[in-house]
């Protein structure tokens, strides 16, 4: 199940066939707390697809820190004029991305445009539009912001609270209240040189539910939700087991 980074994190963004676990204490149980921004985080990146097939946008993520007590997490998306022609109902024009969509108007069949992304820069290689700030991750009073997406009108900008740890080269983000009130959403960052892997433990197919719950027991609170309240043993068995969570792997562009 493939989505943007802007749908996996933190927000629980359903199909048939995803269920989501959440926790009722922060995890690792043993870690440390972080109060500041990992370096490590910061940088550009851009999401690598696991297979070859063609792509029209191509998602990059930015994770900046101007003060060390804070993150903010930016998304845009960039295109060039070779992705465009493996999609022949697009074009480029004045910069903006193109989308030809075939309408019936009385019963005839027409042709109206729709913008799809407004390349706002231009890059050596292609276009990229205009970035948008989705997470403003604060140390000090330890609270997330999430921003809705341009195009979402009906969607509010929301709060909620987390508990950032570090295990190792590992960094697990706790999050509170974006999408359950009272239990912890978890996102696993593993940053190097070269890439960054984020793995969604809250998230995975519903085809491992049975796997997971022999691993570490789930009580479910909702439809396709359910609690983990697993002892140490049983949290290193899932951290350490196949059916952990969705991973993403991104392409660390700069630091």
């Amino acid at each position: 199940m493939q989505k943007s980074l802007y749908l996996v994190l933190f927000v629980a963004f359903f199909t048939s066939r995803c269920t989501t676990i959440v926790f009722e204490k922060p995890i690792p149980f043993k870690a440390v707390s972080i109060d500041k921004c990992p370096e490590m985080l910061v940088g550009q990146f851009m999401e690598q697809k696991e297979n070859a097939e063609p792509q029209l946008l191509h998602e990059i993520v930015s994770f900046e820190s101007l003060k060390p007590q804070e993150l903010l997490i930016f998304n845009a998306k960039e295109f060039n004029s070779e992705d465009v022609k493996n999609f022949p109902t697009y074009e480029i024009n004045n910069n903006l991305l193109i989308e030809h969509i075939k309408v019936k108007v009385n019963g005839n069949e027409t042709i109206k445009d729709s913008v799809i992304a407004a390349a706002h820069l231009r890059t050596k290689t292609g276009y990229r539009t205009e970035r948008q700030l989705i997470y403003r991750i604060d140390f000090s009073t330890k609270t997330i912001t999430q921003y809705p997406e341009r195009e979402d009108n009906d969607t509010e900008v929301k709060t909620g609270t987390f508990d950032m740890r570090q295990k190792g080269d590992t960094y697990y983000l706790n999050v509170k209240g974006l999408v359950t009130e009272d239990n912890w959403y978890v996102v696993m960052f593993t940053p190097t040189v070269e890439l960054l892997r984020v793995n969604m433990l809250s998230q995975f197919s519903s085809d491992h539910e049975k796997d997971v719950n022999v691993i570490m027991p789930l009580t479910k609170i909702d439809d396709d939700t359910y609690l983990a309240k697993p002892t140490e043993a049983q949290l290193n068995a899932f951290l350490k087991s196949p059916e952990a969570g969705e991973v993403s792997i991104y392409k660390r562009l700069k630091h």
